[in-house]
């Protein structure tokens, strides 16, 4: 009866039913699930803003009977890795494998570790992630959800990068919802911070904004070269409004205009202006329900 009583109690207190605990960890408010086959564990990275890979060496190290690689896929017969995870969060049995230039891979491989999940991992499902409880379920159902609903938007069939809005000085700004959202500190950027890791969660913003920003705001601290990707200036905002709540403050990351007009354009539903990741998400307990195209968003004590 107690424990009855405790799960009545717990379903009451987070608003929703979930069907899966995924294995996760958190690290500087980036988010890894684990999964283990043929004694390999892989540490992948969550990013609601990618495209899912894994790296070519574990073709060797997941190799079963009947699996082969296939116009850069490594695709499973039988078993695969994807059954340790919960029933339909991936629909097949097959992986596409990331590649790079050598360079460029040594710096992916730190920030991805052994590769990611990406948008359609996150689509067409119903989830709670919670950074104050460090946790991710996978829902089965949502009733009554915590906290402030906001809308997202979508592309079309097939595109699951969602699209938001949140304000800066009461401009309004469609961003992306980006979990795998990362810089890379320079050394510079990290003890103006005082981190200890380069690798950290990270919101983007366009240059055209970020030039406006910075030209209507000299006081606004800026680092130059702060993010070693394409080593690009950071800005501190002070103060951002995501679903009705002031947090801050906010320090984004410079993106070339092109990162949106040509490139993400083709996966979303606007040219936006950047994406929120983990340095703005952690300030929140969120509910997302991809099907019906909305997101709670419930202020945590962080």
């Amino acid at each position: 009866m107690k424990a009855t009583l405790a799960f009545l109690l717990a379903l009451i207190l987070t608003g929703s039913v979930f069907a899966k605990e995924i294995k996760t960890s958190f690290e500087n408010d980036r988010i890894f699930a684990k999964l283990r086959f043929n004694g390999v564990e892989a540490i992948m990275l969550l990013d609601s803003g990618g495209n899912t890979g894994l790296f070519p060496e574990y073709v060797f190290y997941w190799k079963t009977e009947g699996s082969k690689v296939e116009k850069n896929y490594l695709k499973f017969l039988n078993k695969g890795p994807f059954d340790n995870f919960p029933k339909d969060v991936l629909t097949d049995n097959s992986i596409r494998l990331m590649s790079g230039q050598d360079e460029e891979l040594v710096m992916i491989r730190k920030v991805v570790k052994d590769g990611l999940f990406g948008h359609a991992w996150f689509g067409n499902r119903l989830w709670q992630l919670s950074y104050s409880e460090k946790s991710l379920k996978l829902l089965n159902k949502i009733d009554s959800p915590r906290g402030q609903k906001v809308p997202l938007f979508f592309k079309g069939i097939g595109y699951f990068y969602p699209r938001m809005s949140i304000s800066v000085e009461d401009e309004s700004l469609d961003v992306l919802f980006d979990t795998g959202g990362t810089s890379v500190l320079s050394e510079v950027a990290m003890n103006e911070l005082n981190l200890k890791d380069a690798i950290v969660a990270s919101s983007f913003i366009r240059e055209s904004i970020f030039n406006k920003w910075q030209k209507k705001h000299p006081d606004w601290k800026v680092i130059q070269a702060g993010d070693r990707f394409g080593n690009n200036d950071l800005i501190r905002v002070p103060l951002v409004v995501v679903a009705g709540k002031k947090i801050g403050p906010i320090w984004f990351a410079k993106r070339p205009n092109s990162a949106y007009d040509e490139m993400m354009s083709q996966y979303m539903d606007c040219k936006c202006a950047g994406a929120i990741g983990g340095n703005v998400l952690k300030y929140f307990d969120i509910t997302l329900d991809y099907p019906n195209k909305a997101a709670w968003f419930y202020r945590n004590s962080f």
